[in-house]
């Protein structure tokens, strides 16, 4: 069967690190294969309503010119969606400028846990209120102590934020433990030394050291969002259809570590950018959330159809995503006539044995759950889709790229 070739977005956790690292550095940058998500897009609005100039040029890429550091702010109000890397960025960079700004943010935003980077910039001098809709932050552009001490358990964005928005001075980190979802800090790690690099940075174990400055603005281009296509890869796999990717991803991605557990545990081949399914895979090793959080919906999809399912490790996290994701993949399990069962922080999806019902499935606008359940419907077709446009956070086009699978 001949592969359908898949044109992938931009890599969202790449595109928002460009974009900031570009906005900092002196002179101009040109990046090319910009994600076109809601993020992306509000990430650079609110650049731009901090004084970055940017212009659209032909072919899609977008030119941007670096301020050479941190912003002036002037009572600006600047409306960031449901981003949480927009936020877990723009935070700390917000603290080292001078003067006053407001971060309006989604309901569902809110909700999530923020405390230990409120906590760490409010416990070295930053002035940060919370409102009912988001956050008013005075500038103090004080430096934070050298070694500063970097909560890491909850989400490795705190840190990539701190990374990124320094540079007016050097700066040693402590982390508290090893890192959650490594592979995001590794993204932030290789961005940094192509903007400011390769000495920029020095790791020894928990303790890092970080040289002063801003860095060069750069010609780059962004790689295709490798969590778009691991929905793609298990769609190859439920439904036994070679898929072929545009373009490629990035290795450091986190959700890389799902793509290659799918080829270990059988059930794809790779060649090159292709992605051939194989009859009959086997996971006989549980899949660790811990390096891969995001997976988990698209992964519960290959779970409901693989053999024995599968046992997932390290799941708590998941509670505090866009959405309680434990709670969406036990209703995706559900959907398509498999079972989750819980038991702490592991979870076991497995196939039930019977035909799934019509459902109305509500993505409780979590745009992976709702792309997870837009590939359960090509093989269980009593699933309908109560709010297929919060796709849009991440990948606008998904619907029409999945279609070509119809």
């Amino acid at each position: 069967m001949e592969a359908v070739t898949i044109n992938l977005p931009g890599c969202k956790s790449a595109s928002q690190r460009a974009l900031l690292l570009a906005g900092l550095a002196v002179g101009p940058s040109c990046l090319e294969g910009l994600g076109d998500g809601a993020d992306s897009k509000e990430l650079a609005a609110a650049l731009d309503g901090l004084g970055v100039t940017q212009q659209a040029l032909a072919g899609g890429s977008l030119k941007i010119q670096g301020l050479g550091g941190p912003p002036l702010l002037s009572g600006q109000e600047l409306a960031i969606g449901e981003g949480g890397s927009t936020l877990r960025f723009l935070l700390p960079l917000l603290t080292r400028c001078r003067g006053q700004v407001r971060l309006r943010v989604a309901d569902g935003l809110m909700a999530r846990p923020h405390g230990p980077l409120l906590e760490l910039l409010q416990r070295n001098g930053a002035n940060i209120k919370v409102l009912a809709d988001g956050f008013q932050v005075e500038g103090t552009s004080q430096p934070l102590p050298s070694p500063t001490t970097v909560p890491v358990a909850l989400s490795s964005q705190f840190f990539s934020g701190l990374l990124m928005s320094s540079g007016s001075h050097a700066q040693k980190w402590q982390l508290d433990q090893e890192p959650v979802s490594a592979g995001y800090l590794a993204m932030t790690v290789e961005m940094l030394r192509q903007f400011r690099g390769q000495d920029c940075l020095q790791v020894d174990g928990l303790q890092w050291s970080q040289g002063p400055g801003y860095g060069q603005g750069q010609d780059l281009v962004v790689p295709a969002d490798a969590s778009a296509a691991l929905f793609f890869a298990v769609a190859a796999v439920v439904l036994q259809r070679p898929i072929c990717l545009q373009r490629p991803t990035s290795p450091q991605h986190p959700d890389a570590y799902a793509l290659e557990f799918l080829i270990e545990a059988g059930f794809l081949e790779r060649d090159s950018q292709d992605f051939l399914p194989l009859p009959h895979g086997h996971a006989d090793a549980a899949f660790d959330l811990s390096r891969s959080p995001d997976s988990g919906p698209a992964m519960a999809i290959l779970a409901a159809t693989a053999g024995q399912g599968l046992v997932f490790e390290h799941a708590g996290r998941l509670r505090h995503k866009e959405s309680d994701r434990i709670e969406g993949m036990a209703r995706l399990a559900t959907a398509c006539g498999a079972a989750m069962e819980q038991d702490g922080d592991r979870l076991w999806i497995r196939p039930a044995g019977q035909a799934p019902t019509r459902t109305d499935f509500d993505p409780t606008d979590d745009h992976r759950l709702a792309m997870a359940a837009g590939v359960a419907s090509l093989r269980w077709q009593g699933i309908e889709l109560t709010n297929p446009t919060c796709v849009a956070k991440s990948f606008p086009s998904f619907w029409q790229q999945l279609d070509l699978l119809q």
